[in-house]
């Protein structure tokens, strides 16, 4: 696992083992950023279920002026730390220690926009969809903003969503990418 491109290019990431964690392999990696080219620079990014960080960071590589990480596994946010401070983006990069629901309801409580979101549960978990529905009701993601979405090629998340609409899906083996747009505002009480 490294950064692929920009600024970090070539710095080996901290990989770890623990169960349910899978890192993105670099491949897929370097297909996902392809696929967001444009979206990346300049953006306020939102990993969730972050791991070690490797989505997020690849992104402030490639140009995006801050990220914010979620990850509550504490063996993953040692690494994750790790990897941020052996990229030097301490200044861009903020780390919240908590479960994703919970996180996502600090930041909506902040008012927190986005211009980019990496969602990647553990597959099969079903947090796929109600990721997507928290971001989707609070009107997170700024419009024309992406969420990609890493998955089990048996889950399907909903391909459309009031102002969020699926632009691309690519399977990868047993790894499939979602990637959603956000083409217009859409406040609601769906939570």
């Amino acid at each position: 696992m490294r950064i692929l491109a920009g600024t970090a290019k070539g710095r080996k990431l901290t990989a770890v083992k623990t169960r349910g964690t899978r890192p993105t392999r670099d491949s897929v990696k370097e297909s996902i950023f392809g696929m967001i080219q444009g979206h990346v620079e300049g953006s306020a990014v939102l990993d969730l279920f972050a791991g070690t960080g490797n989505l997020g960071l690849e992104a402030l590589s490639q140009g995006a002026k801050k990220a914010i990480f979620v990850e509550k596994h504490r063996t993953c946010l040692r690494a994750l730390t790790r990897n941020r401070d052996l990229c030097g983006f301490q200044d861009r990069a903020e780390i919240i220690s908590l479960d994703v629901e919970v996180a996502l309801r600090v930041l909506m409580r902040r008012a927190e926009k986005v211009d980019l979101v990496f969602i990647d549960p553990p597959y099969g978990s079903g947090y796929v969809d109600k990721a997507l529905r928290f971001i989707n009701a609070h009107d997170m993601v700024r419009k024309g903003g992406m969420v990609v979405v890493e998955h089990g090629s048996a889950e399907s998340p909903s391909p459309q969503w009031k102002g969020l609409s699926l632009e691309k899906r690519k399977r990868y083996g047993d790894t499939m990418i979602s990637i959603f747009q956000r083409r217009s505002s859409c406040r609601s009480s769906e939570v």
